[in-house]
């Protein structure tokens, strides 16, 4: 198993509301200007790239209602966008 580290800038806003600027096609549209970064979210941040980068071609993530999907995925597109500028991004939401 590979150990998931999260950068260091990562840690320190955990747990912390990160402000958000994207539009993005969503079931249900986020209009608040910042959403709560849940503690987990560095790490299935992570999780993703790394089975995207090995094994999966795509990655569905699902959960209980309330649980963060939606939010988790405001992150994850925000963070890869900063991170691979040049990178095309295809999404859907059902």
């Amino acid at each position: 198993m590979t150990e998931i580290r999260e950068p260091d800038h990562l840690l320190e806003g955990a747990r912390a509301t990160q402000a958000i600027e994207l539009s993005l096609p969503m079931a249900h549209p986020y209009r608040d200007g910042a959403f709560f970064v849940r503690e987990w979210y560095p790490r299935f941040y992570e999780w993703v790239l790394e089975c995207l980068n090995t094994e999966a071609d795509y990655v569905t993530v699902t959960g209980t209602p309330g649980i963060g999907k939606s939010i988790f995925y405001l992150y994850f597109v925000h963070r890869f966008r900063s991170e691979n500028l040049d990178t095309p991004i295809v999404t859907a939401s059902f």
